[in-house]
């Protein structure tokens, strides 16, 4: 049975401008690899080096959704329902988790995208 944390996670969050849906392993890496991968500067040298450029490499040293303590949710405009970045969550026990937020659309940044999705 998933704890109540685990299922909250795995529902659709909604804010004033943004929807976040949760994301399988295949999903993630999709969108990662395309958005990510190529654009250095949208991650801030998050990208791991040894992932090289092959898909394959990609995929293996990515952070993957395990949806019991990582969890993936891609971001989406409300208004237009256009995929603008990425949430990772890491629940790493008690009541701590670590975060990741990483937009990838240009036309967001600096518009406060960060906070309201955290």
């Amino acid at each position: 049975m998933s704890s109540p944390t685990v299922k909250a996670m795995l529902a659709p969050i909604e804010t004033e401008r943004f929807s976040l849906r949760s994301l399988s392993t295949a999903e993630a890496y999709r969108i990662t690899y395309r958005h990510w991968l190529h654009d250095p500067e949208s991650t801030g040298g998050a990208v791991p080096p040894k992932a090289g450029t092959g898909p394959i490499r990609w995929f293996f040293s990515m952070e993957r959704p395990n949806k019991r303590t990582k969890f993936t949710h891609a971001i989406e405009d409300r208004e237009t329902g256009q995929l603008i970045g990425l949430n990772q969550t890491r629940l790493i026990g008690g009541f701590t988790a670590l975060m990741t937020v990483a937009i990838h659309d240009r036309a967001y940044w600096g518009k406060g995208v960060v906070v309201e999705s955290r």
